[in-house]
């Protein structure tokens, strides 16, 4: 068996040694030459990866970047719309001081700024009268009209009460009146005519009670018109007190005319 193989191998046997030189060699350019091919492809592989790399890098930086830039800008934004507010804010409150000290200062704002507080004052009171006045009236007619609704004067009770507060309410708007128009008057008769009419209007409250011996029913029927009396008597004083100082502002208001006028005049 070895004898018959051995011709098969001859016949693969070089020619020669120059044949044997340049087999060696062909295989030794073969072998580097893939081994060339293979590194050029994996440098090609690493430089394509390498690529990429950079390219998720400088894309992560260009967003990180356009980020920044856009918080900054909101930021910016919203800091100049807060001093903007605030801005506005402070020019809002120096406005109302300016408008504040004008009527303080100003003796038009003056009589402007009196006849509006006035103005309040009187409907506080009136509501507060008109409270009364429901509630006595009802205190009345459950003190005359004894049967209830069958009663005649179940009611002509409110009448009653109405002949007593109504003028009550006719001598505070005649006082809110002179005191609106600056108008002084002798609030003597009105306070004599009040007064007797508070009083008549505690006495249909209180003195029913009071006769029949009931102390507590004669304190909850009269705390009503005693209430009243206290807010016609503060209304009296406010008004009075109100109309000098209206007066006082509308004389300094006329001087301030008076002087402008005399301005105007030289100046033409």
């Amino acid at each position: 068996m070895t004898i018959m193989s051995q011709p098969s191998l001859l016949a693969d046997a070089p020619a020669s040694i120059a044949d044997l030189v340049k087999r060696i060699n062909d295989d030794a350019d073969a072998k580097t030459s893939a081994r060339l091919s293979q590194a050029a492809a994996n440098l090609a592989d690493r430089r394509i990866t390498l690529a990429e790399e950079l390219c998720a890098r400088e894309l992560s930086i260009a967003t990180a970047t356009a980020k920044t830039a856009a918080k900054a800008a909101k930021d910016a934004s919203k800091t100049k719309a807060q001093i903007a507010h605030a801005d506005a804010d402070v020019q809002r409150w120096q406005a109302k001081a300016v408008a504040d000290e004008k009527r303080i200062t100003n003796p038009h704002g003056k009589v402007a700024l009196t006849k509006k507080i006035s103005a309040r004052i009187d409907y506080a009171l009136y509501g507060m009268v008109a409270v009364g006045i429901g509630i006595s009236a009802l205190n009345i007619q459950r003190t005359v009209a004894t049967d209830g609704a069958a009663d005649p004067l179940a009611w002509l009770a409110f009448g009653m009460e109405a002949m007593v507060s109504v003028p009550i309410v006719v001598t505070m708007v005649v006082a809110s009146l002179g005191m609106r128009l600056g108008r002084s008057f002798n609030r003597k008769p009105f306070a004599i005519i009040e007064g007797l009419l508070l009083v008549a209007a505690v006495a249909l409250n209180v003195l029913p009670h009071a006769l029949a011996g009931d102390l507590l029913a004669s304190v909850q029927f009269g705390s009503v018109p005693a209430l009243m009396a206290v807010s016609v008597a503060l209304h009296g004083f406010v008004s009075a007190l109100l109309s000098t100082w209206t007066r006082e502002a509308a004389v300094e208001a006329s001087r301030e005319r008076e002087i402008t006028k005399l301005a105007e005049a030289y100046a033409a």
